[in-house]
């Protein structure tokens, strides 16, 4: 009898280990059942909504802030390196001329034009246009999503912008005899980046309960650190419709001769250079603090995100958005001796210009990374001599700038990341 209890329990405990070792197909370890940390981590999703600033105007993919910021992440979250890009997810809907107001019942059909779901109309973020506006972008991204299975509330980080093409680069730069015409900055600054942005801003978290938003600053396009000879001919080209002629000679020089090797005097700036730096400066102020308080108007009207560990030692960390100022100085301005920004430069005999054998790009041309290929883009847009279009590089922040624009985000984005989990412990 002993016996056989023996050999009974020995084949019961046989059978508990070969169950344990190699289960069932119904049953297994990595079974819905089980704990979370048993899944394989999923990505950090980021997504760009904005204008051209947002978009990276003329920058290559790898100089766009946005994409050093993805890159900057993923290092933080394996442990230094970057082994996977994909571990950081990025989907743009950015792009040039975006404006941020949205489109009253006149201007609904160009919007229409490109966020409809059947077929819509599609251009090169490059190319500039108004449409789709961010209002527009958001449903976009929503689509976008939907499209590829990925709910809603898995977008972590959105990064956003708006409001400077609503004010218009034109009327920031006006002279100051059409001073009425150009309007009042600081109303325009309060209707765009403040009472526009509030609402996109809730528009945005409702959209995407979970993400952290991120609103960058403007800055000064000029300052009188320009020089007023190469501002001149800018505008003249880029914004009041100057024709080239293949033949024509260079009105000014990219660079001061003085050969006789004599002091350079410095000239007092004209009442139009210091009118457009006090306009630049005032802009970039009035559009900075409108900004700020569209995002502090949210937070206190918005519940804040989850955060992990102690959030003491980081008060804002829960705040779904946050302003990030950029700090461009007076040197880094528009043709300054240590600009920031793309400029309009002489063409060189060497320089190869695609699709532009017919184009109105004769003498003076963008500096930034995109110009060669801008032609090709502009036409295909149906912009083929759209001077705007091929030379829209102008006054957008170029590397430096762009690294600029990366470096103030991810200080800000560094005092929180402890506390949003994106990274693991």
């Amino acid at each position: 009898m002993n016996h056989r209890r023996r050999i009974g329990r020995s084949v019961l405990l046989s059978a508990i280990l070969l169950f344990v070792m190699c289960p069932p197909a119904s049953f297994s370890l990595t079974s819905s059942a089980l704990p979370q940390t048993f899944k394989t981590k999923r990505p950090l999703r980021m997504l760009v909504l904005g204008d051209s600033v947002m978009w990276g105007q003329g920058l290559a993919d790898e100089h766009k802030f946005t994409y050093l910021v993805r890159q900057w992440i993923c290092t933080k979250r394996n442990n230094g390196r970057c082994p996977d890009q994909a571990d950081v997810q990025i989907h743009v809907e950015a792009h040039s001329g975006a404006l941020i107001a949205q489109p009253d019942m006149k201007h609904q059909k160009d919007e229409n034009r490109f966020t409809r779901s059947v077929a819509p109309l599609q251009y090169p973020g490059e190319v500039n246009s108004e449409y789709p506006t961010i209002w527009g972008q958001v449903d976009l991204a929503r689509r976008y999503y939907a499209d590829n299975s990925i709910p809603l509330d898995e977008v972590d980080l959105i990064l956003l912008n708006g409001g400077i093409n609503d004010m218009g680069a034109p009327r920031i730069l006006a002279p100051k005899l059409l001073g009425f015409i150009a309007g009042n900055i600081n109303d325009f600054a309060r209707k765009y980046c403040e009472d526009d942005m509030k609402l996109l801003l809730d528009r945005v978290a409702k959209t995407f309960p979970k993400a952290r938003i991120l609103v960058p600053g403007y800055f000064p396009l000029v300052s009188l650190s320009t020089p007023e000879n190469l501002l001149t001919e800018t505008i003249r080209y880029l914004f009041l419709g100057k024709k080239e002629q293949a033949d024509e000679k260079r009105e000014t020089k990219d660079e001061a001769v003085n050969p006789s090797g004599a002091p350079v005097v410095a000239h007092k700036p004209s009442k139009s250079l210091v009118h457009m730096a006090n306009r630049s400066r005032d802009w970039a102020l009035a559009s900075n603090a409108a900004l700020a308080r569209a995002v502090k108007s949210f937070n206190s009207s918005h519940p804040g995100l989850q955060v992990i560990g102690n959030k003491s030692r980081s008060p804002d960390a829960s705040e779904r958005a946050m302003f990030v100022p950029v700090p461009f100085a007076d040197q880094n301005t528009y043709a300054a001796p240590s600009a920031f920004l793309w400029r309009l430069v002489h063409k060189s005999p060497e320089a190869v210009l695609e699709c532009t054998e017919t184009s109105r790009l004769n003498n003076l041309i963008a500096n930034d990374e995109m110009q060669s290929k801008r032609g090709c883009l502009c036409e295909q847009a149906g912009k083929k001599n759209d001077v705007y279009c091929l030379r829209a590089g102008a006054f957008h922040p170029n590397i430096q700038g762009a690294d600029l624009y990366f470096r103030s985000i991810t200080e800000e984005l560094d005092r929180i990341l402890p506390f949003t989990g994106w990274v693991a412990k």
